[in-house]
């Protein structure tokens, strides 16, 4: 912390509090829930400005507001900026991307059963898809089918949900697609250049042109018969009877069924009915270069149209917190290009960007070539926009205020006006200003990285475009999911106190603990402390009165320490899939006594392989930090060949499959796992029969789980100035 100018350093107790009292000055305001730092699966730094402690932080509305102190405050938006892991990926049920490329037919998960002809295996891509199911028939015996896994979707009890797909078929006509009990329920016929669905006792057909890849989405109610059909955001059929009009008691399947050779292309399936999934996940990333491979390079790269002599551009490991970056540079005078297909009028685009050795210069350009934007970038961090000043030339605006080492950049443009705006780190730098020499311009055509020299290395990452109809602006920041929620942090007043802790205080009184030592407090300009926070106790000594100051930016970064506790045990408390019959349900109640104290009860199956255990647990309370191991006892008994199953679902993924041993073993997860409270109560155990060989068991005799919760530190950086009268000091 410095406090400085003007300062004596070091300042013991009794001078501190005489200044404290004598000279009163402003302190940093700021709140950390300790608990909201740390994401499930990257440590993340949040940039956010501080604030006087005579303005409240509404943290639902994200706005200052409110009257403190008697002082009425007027609202200052506050921005904040998050970096984490981005992904290429469209998040659903099935995208595909575990299943490595060439895996074909039943080996594919999503694949249930395959009639006479079809040929399913995942491609690399298609599209701007990555891990894509493609299917090639061949007709030769009428009825067919290609059956889709059910058991994953819930589809053998569900009678009301949601479905949804990406496909296409590019060669061949009428293929079924049909969702089904008895009687069908959804019956769409596809074709290359539309779709044909059939509703209300199959007389009533509606027909829809598509193109190229598209997203259905199928709602269904069978105890009703309804159903309705989205294509393409489009509501096709709305609440309509179903193609057979009578009630069905629930859905049991779905398939495509060919009439002629075809081929087809599916992905990103999703289904309500599966517990890590809601329907419209689905959406196309940025150019996040997740799957691309580290080395990749040149026009190779998705998004790089073309490489001029002298210029190159690779896929890296890293740069900084990002992973999966674009590298360009340059030996002599290039350029390196993105064209953008759709020609737009207007539009937005945000990406990552920064020079780290040279020049380097962001251009966007129109259908002639004229260059609309400059955007240039500094190795010491600042950026210059470049814009018309109204008598054809170009002016030059230097921006110095980035926030950030990889600063965020995010660019509008309008042709109709031939204006464009643009942000630095969520800060408005140019504001509707006319594009570079004053330009009339038709539409956008491309984007350049151009470099005035040799020896030039930019950065970029997560580049995504408004004009892209699967990708909305402000996808490429890290979105408020997992344990890292933008709405709890919050401003408060805040004190210092001599005795090397930081206190922090609001309704809860939280304690925040430095490592500082040495017994001063130092307190000019050019002296910096470090202090790592921890939760702790601390008293006060001397409360910091409220007048004006300048202050700086907070940051800080929160890490594991490296220590915590396992927790007290605890057992299931509910079912959640019972298809092991052997025994009556409830199935919990057999299993959740002492793995130590063995009763006669257990959970068995003696047939059949496939079936699944899955248990909640009962709701068990941990402290502030962060849980980075699971670990699951089991009592079991496991007799003939098969090789039975057990997986933990925790932080909203299933972790793993491992083996399940026969006799009384723990079973930990300890690679991926970072949660919170919530994570804990939503906690599930998951079991897969194998019941193979002259002998079939497969059995449960009890459970218990616990969790390992591990501290979480800070480090943090402030500075405040303020003014001190007195020429004595």
């Amino acid at each position: 912390l410095n406090l400085g100018p003007g300062f004596k350093n070091p300042t013991d107790e009794e001078q501190y509090l005489n200044l404290s009292t004598n000279y009163l000055f402003q302190g940093t305001s700021y709140v950390f829930n300790l608990d909201d730092f740390y994401d499930d699966a990257n440590l993340y730094k949040v940039y956010t400005g501080a604030k006087f402690q005579t303005e409240a932080f509404n943290g639902t509305s994200l706005e200052w507001s409110g009257t403190i102190n008697n002082d009425t405050i007027t609202p200052v938006n506050n921005t904040e900026t998050q970096y984490g892991a981005s992904s290429g990926y469209y998040p659903a049920t099935y995208t595909f991307d575990d299943q490595p490329v060439g895996t074909s037919g039943t080996d594919i998960d999503f694949v249930h059963g395959i009639g006479t002809g079809y040929s399913p295996e995942i491609i690399e891509d298609y599209g701007d898809h990555d891990k894509v199911m493609e299917v090639n028939t061949v007709y030769s015996i009428s009825g067919q089918k290609i059956g889709f896994n059910r058991d994953n979707f819930g589809l053998t009890t569900s009678n009301v949900g949601t479905i949804e797909f990406w496909f296409e078929l590019t060669s061949g006509s009428d293929l079924y697609f049909r969702l089904k009990h008895n009687p069908r329920i959804v019956q769409l016929i596809m074709y290359p250049t539309y779709t044909k669905i059939t509703t209300g006792a199959g007389d009533t057909d509606h027909y829809y042109t598509t193109s190229g890849l598209r997203h259905y989405k199928i709602d269904y109610d069978c105890p009703n018969n309804l159903t309705s059909v989205w294509i393409e955001d489009v509501l096709v059929i709305d609440n309509e009877a179903t193609i057979s009009d009578v009630s069905a008691t629930y859905l049991d399947r779905w398939y495509f069924e060919h009439t002629q050779s075809s081929t087809f292309y599916m992905d990103a399936i999703g289904s309500s009915l599966y517990p890590e999934y809601t329907p419209s996940e689905h959406h196309a990333g940025t150019y996040s270069f997740t799957n691309e491979a580290v080395g990749t390079s040149g026009a190779d790269i998705d998004f790089i149209t073309s490489v001029q002599a002298n210029g190159y551009a690779e896929i890296i490991a890293s740069y900084g917190r990002h992973k999966k970056v674009l590298k360009l540079t340059s030996t002599a005078a290039t350029g390196i290009w993105h064209y953008i297909s759709a020609n737009p009028t207007s539009g937005t685009i945000e990406m990552y960007y920064r020079s780290v050795a040279g020049l380097g210069a962001f251009r966007l350009r129109d259908e002639g070539g004229h260059i609309l934007v400059y955007l240039l970038s500094y190795v010491d961090g600042h950026y210059s926009f470049g814009y018309g000043n109204g008598i054809g030339g170009t002016t030059y605006f230097h921006y110095e205020g980035a926030t950030s080492a990889f600063p965020h950049i995010k660019i509008t443009f309008d042709t109709a006006t031939d204006k464009y705006s643009g942000w630095i780190d969520g800060v408005l730098v140019v504001d509707n200003e006319n594009f570079a020499t004053d330009h009339d311009a038709v539409y956008v055509d491309r984007t350049r990285w151009y470099f005035n020299a040799g020896g030039i290395e930019i950065y970029v990452d997560a580049y995504g475009e408004s004009l892209d109809p699967y990708y909305t602006i402000g996808d490429n920041l890290l979105p408020s999911t997992g344990n890292l929620y933008p709405n709890n942090i919050n401003m408060i007043k805040g004190s210092y106190d001599y005795t090397d802790n930081m206190k922090a205080n609001d309704a809860s009184y939280t304690t925040f603990t430095s490592t500082h030592t040495d017994g001063y407090i130092y307190e000019t300009p050019s002296q910096w402390d470090d202090f790592t926070f921890t939760k702790g106790t601390g008293g006060i000594i001397g409360e910091l009165e409220t007048i004006d100051a300048n202050y700086s930016n907070i940051k800080s970064v929160g890490f594991l320490s490296g220590s915590g506790v396992w927790s007290a045990t605890f057992s299931p408390d509910a079912d959640v899939e019972t298809e092991w019959t052997f025994d009556p349900t409830p199935h919990w109640s057999r299993i959740d006594e002492d793995p130590d104290n063995l009763d006669s009860f257990e959970v068995a199956e003696i047939a059949t392989s496939g079936l699944y255990e899955r248990y909640d647990f009962e709701d068990h309370a941990i402290g502030s930090g962060i849980i980075t191991k699971v670990k699951v006892r089991v009592q079991s008994i496991v007799a003939g060949s098969g090789v039975p199953l057990i997986n933990l679902y925790f932080d909203g993924e299933y972790k793993g499959w491992k083996n399940l041993l026969s006799g009384d073993y723990t079973y930990t997860w300890d690679s991926g796992i970072l949660g919170d409270q919530t994570d804990v109560n939503n906690l599930q155990v998951r079991f897969k029969s194998s019941c193979i060989g002259m002998v079939k068991f497969n059995g449960i005799r009890a459970i218990e789980v616990s969790v390992y919760e591990e501290d979480v530190v800070y480090d943090l950086d402030v500075q405040v100035d303020f003014g001190v009268d007195d020429v004595d000091l």
